[in-house]
């Protein structure tokens, strides 16, 4: 591993000691800035309110207990439920149990390796549309807000991956506004889960956010109803498989309202965690021009100046390692929750039934025991040497164990080749002063977002060559 120091990328502060109140207030404004200083330090954090024990699971070992090992004692928290059901209904997301395992196992073949290979292109395409708007903006004082940028060009992907053609820009404003409303509106925790209170104690929804909702799932109804009453299979987009897989145990396929839920569900998966992870990664590689050289001089090697494929990915190791690290520093899914349904114990930790649990990527990714230099960026970490020494749950962005994101491999194939994309062609300087802070609600957005300007790389190209 690299032993050059640098300068944090970001470096979490986190107080020594919060109130009740004060913890309920930052919770509801940015929950993670509630995680205080003995989480990044201690195996586990327990409190107590009002009866419930919430703890902060950060071991590995923990971790890979209740993921995988004793899973089926641990549902999905309704603190999380709270927050996802009202927009993703009962798809992967949310649905615990035999359902769940019938969804995953129906959805499971349209994720497969071989069936994500023939989206490369589509991502490559989609990224150079974006590019030909960029040109006139390069070598200008004009900035860009990336993160924007990112959250339309991954938009623009799974609208071409999912419905096989793109959306037209009304239909991908009024999405852009959909989930803005829905991380902002349903991102905030209500005071009832906060204290543990029952699930049949009514939470509020804002009426902004159950409009957005209403909206949005009678549009992918109906395109849903679209395409059956079209009667048009074989397009190969994952709409036609999903509309033609079955249970291979049952021989069921989804009904309309499951097939609405688990195309929200991969929408927000497929567009959101990828977008917002690849505005980290130019925020850090415009902080980190050595990274940055490193990475051009890897995509210019081997691909001068054609566009990346598939094939391509395994010759670039570097672009992979420096997506792995940013997603190290700024996991796309801050945390996940889950509840104990009955007692368990692992090592030293005594869990009581009904136990709010919080397993963390975000702690665990910059727990001082884990890494070395934890706040720092460096992608050799995750050279395959590197790798190989490390706990499976340490590092675990997509989370873990039988629930691990569906859409892992397509996020990460998506990010590789939209970076490769991009650098080839342009450097993205953050303007001077612009404040770059992580927003935890449903995901880590930039709370700011992420202003950058463009300029050439023919430069550096010249250099390479």
């Amino acid at each position: 591993m690299s032993t050059e120091t640098a300068n944090p990328i970001y470096e979490p502060n986190p107080p020594e000691h919060l109130t009740m109140r004060e913890s309920f207030a930052i919770m509801r404004e940015n929950y993670m800035n509630a995680w205080t200083a003995d989480a990044y330090r201690e195996p586990y954090v327990v409190n107590k309110v009002l009866g419930t024990q919430f703890i902060i699971v950060a071991k590995p070992e923990y971790i890979k207990h209740i993921l995988l090992d004793n899973a089926d004692n641990y549902v999905k928290s309704p603190m999380q439920q709270t927050t996802l059901i009202p927009f993703a209904g009962n798809g992967l997301l949310t649905s615990d149990g035999s359902f769940w395992r019938r969804q995953r196992r129906i959805m499971q073949p349209a994720f497969h390796h071989k069936s994500l290979m023939s989206f490369a292109d589509t991502m490559v395409s989609a990224t150079d549309k974006m590019l030909e708007r960029w040109h006139n903006y390069a070598g200008t004082d004009e900035p860009l807000d990336v993160w924007e940028e990112m959250t339309h060009v991954t938009l623009d992907i799974i609208s071409r991956t999912m419905f096989g053609t793109g959306m037209n820009e009304v239909d991908a404003a009024f999405v852009r506004h959909a989930f803005g409303v829905i991380s902002k509106d349903l991102g905030t925790p209500p005071y009832q889960d906060l204290l543990g209170l029952p699930s049949w104690i009514p939470r509020f929804v804002s009426r902004r956010a159950k409009k957005v909702i209403r909206e949005l799932r009678t549009f992918i109804e109906n395109i849903i109803a679209e395409r059956r009453a079209s009667g048009s299979e074989g397009q190969g987009d994952l709409l036609d498989m999903l509309l033609n897989m079955r249970d291979e145990e049952t021989g069921e396929g989804m009904t309309d309202g499951q097939l609405r839920d688990e195309v929200i569900t991969v929408f927000l998966a497929g567009h959101e965690t990828t977008a917002n992870g690849l505005a980290w990664a130019w925020y850090i590689l415009s902080e980190r021009p050595d990274v940055e050289r490193r990475l051009f001089e890897e995509v210019h090697g081997v691909l001068k100046v054609r566009a990346p494929t598939f094939e391509d990915l395994k010759a670039m190791p570097y672009n992979k390692m420096v997506f792995e690290e940013t997603i190290r520093l700024f996991p796309p899914a801050p945390a996940f929750l889950r509840k104990a349904i009955g007692p368990d114990r692992i090592g030293d930790l005594d869990i009581p039934a009904g136990a709010e649990m919080t397993i963390a990527p975000w702690i665990t990714h910059h727990h001082h025991d884990l890494w070395e230099k934890p706040n720092e960026f460096i992608p050799e970490r995750f050279s395959p040497e590197n790798s190989k020494k490390r706990h499976k749950y340490a590092y675990f962005p997509f989370g873990g164990g039988t629930r691990i994101c569906i859409g892992n491999s397509f996020a990460m194939m998506e990010a590789q080749l939209i970076m490769a994309t991009i650098v080839r062609k342009y450097r993205l300087k953050l303007v001077p002063g612009h404040p770059v802070e992580p927003l935890s609600k449903i995901t880590l957005r930039p709370r700011y977002g992420v202003k950058v300007r463009i300029e050439h790389q023919e430069a550096l190209a010249e250099a390479a060559d």
